[in-house]
């Protein structure tokens, strides 16, 4: 089964709101704080596959 497939019509949505989140994450500001730590080191996102998000439900 693919992406497609099993999320339907809610793919889109899914995918928009993955790059919406990715954009916002992007903007935040990367300068280290006073303490010398980086807030947001990396940002990575995914829409789960079918079959681990079949797995994930009937846990």
């Amino acid at each position: 089964m693919n992406l497609e497939t099993y999320y339907g019509d809610a793919l889109p949505r899914l995918e928009y709101v993955e790059h919406a989140l990715l954009n916002i994450i992007g903007q935040y500001p990367v300068q280290k704080t006073l303490d010398d730590f980086a807030p947001i080191l990396y940002c990575k996102s995914r829409i789960k596959a079918p079959d681990s998000m079949m797995r994930k439900l009937s846990k």
